[in-house]
């Protein structure tokens, strides 16, 4: 792992520790800028691709599945606007689940361990400590 101090990760803001005196006053102890990064190889990198591929596969095919059930159903307005609505909200759900940035795997591959669109098993050949934060991840 390598560390990243502010002014070199343009997605940081920073933090900063505050102590409070008697009157109130707000006094800046220390700036807590230190964010860890994972570093991917190139194997690495392609194993997740992969893994990220089949996984959104696998989320698309469920929702159409759903939409097929769903739309064969339609019998009132109010049926083609909940199909609207579930098709809003997975759409929103998908945008924000898949982020492909080094920074984020490891939080993503655990969010679709858990969600069952992704087995650690389909991860293999990633770092070992990365699978270990991954099933830990997992647990939560």
């Amino acid at each position: 792992m390598k560390r990243v101090f502010p002014g070199k990760d343009p997605f940081f803001s920073g933090f900063d520790t505050f102590r409070y005196t008697p009157y109130n006053k707000a006094v800046k102890v220390r700036n807590l800028n230190l964010v860890v990064t994972v570093e991917w190889s190139e194997k690495e990198k392609l194993i997740a691709q992969k893994a990220f591929a089949l996984a959104y596969e696998r989320e698309i095919r469920s929702i159409m599945v759903t939409v097929r059930q769903q739309s064969e159903s339609i019998t009132e307005l109010d049926d083609v606007w909940r199909l609207h609505d579930y098709l809003s909200s997975k759409r929103y759900e998908i945008d924000g689940k898949y982020d492909f940035r080094d920074s984020a795997l490891v939080f993503v591959f655990a969010d679709l361990v858990k969600s069952g669109l992704l087995s650690v098993d389909e991860l293999a050949g990633l770092e070992s400590s990365k699978l270990v934060k991954i099933s830990a991840l997992t647990r939560m």
